[in-house]
């Protein structure tokens, strides 16, 4: 039914029509799926269907860092839309008299999830969910699910402050010179750094690191030319005493490398 801009009162012809279940519940009121509203971006688009103004149903979703508005997750993508935040559970069309629109949705954040329904899945999305709460129809779970999976691949270009909200995140570095500097030390926090051409890498914390026989040490660096590619570190906040956090340090020793 429809009563917009000079459409007569009564049922028209279907456009478009869509079937489709993603989860395996009968319905949303057994409790095996979670649900957050979001605002999906007029920009959004399905490249898979036609028209590509309709998302369909399965979709996995992800939210824009620039904007925290949601788009069809992008693996390739730098802005955010790389890390997985829920799967679209019902079509979506972004055209609102002829128009693309930002539309106010749903997607499901955890429950159980039909495979074969799911548009875009990935082994990256497929680790991200089953830590998120998706539990898969075919019940035997693939190994990407226990691997170490990291929550999001962001590439960096330049020095970098990480955040508390870039937890479970690889950086990756690839063209210049780069600084990392840890944030304010957290229990739960964990972050990965790799450095893929003969560039810099520095990740500097704050009398914090744990590295070398120093629980005090401020900056794990390597920049040695010719002793740079893979270099990498990971770093996770741990309780050295009842009351004392620090970054717990490991990285590549095989590479010429300093610590202060």
């Amino acid at each position: 039914m429809g009563f917009s801009a000079g459409n007569a009162p009564g049922m028209r012809t279907a456009l478009e029509s869509e079937e489709s279940q993603v989860f395996w519940a009968v319905s949303h009121k057994d409790g095996l799926v979670g649900e957050q509203r979001i605002g999906i971006d007029s920009t959004a688009v399905d490249a898979g269907n036609t028209p590509t103004t309709t998302l369909r149903g399965g979709n996995l979703m992800a939210l824009k860092d620039s904007d925290s508005n949601a788009y069809v997750y992008n693996t390739d993508a730098n802005d955010g839309t790389q890390g997985v935040a829920g799967v679209l559970g019902n079509a979506q069309d972004m055209l609102q008299e002829g128009a693309a629109t930002d539309r106010f949705s749903s997607m499901m954040t955890c429950g159980l999830i039909k495979r074969n329904e799911l548009l875009g899945l990935d082994a990256q999305a497929e680790a991200v969910m089953t830590r998120m709460g998706f539990k898969f129809d075919d019940i035997t779970p693939s190994g990407a699910a226990f691997l170490d999976h990291p929550a999001r691949v962001d590439l960096k270009i330049t020095d970098y402050t990480v955040t508390a909200a870039d937890n479970g995140r690889l950086f990756v570095t690839t063209t210049a010179d780069t600084n990392y500097t840890l944030p304010t030390i957290a229990v739960g926090l964990s972050y990965e750094f790799w450095m893929l051409a003969d560039f810099e890498l520095v990740i500097t914390g704050s009398n914090n690191m744990i590295l070398k026989n120093d629980a005090a040490a401020s900056t794990l660096t390597y920049t040695t030319g010719g002793q740079q590619i893979g270099a990498w570190a990971r770093v996770l906040a741990v309780y050295q005493t009842t009351t004392t956090l620090k970054w717990l340090v490991k990285h590549n020793t095989e590479l010429t490398y300093a610590v202060a």
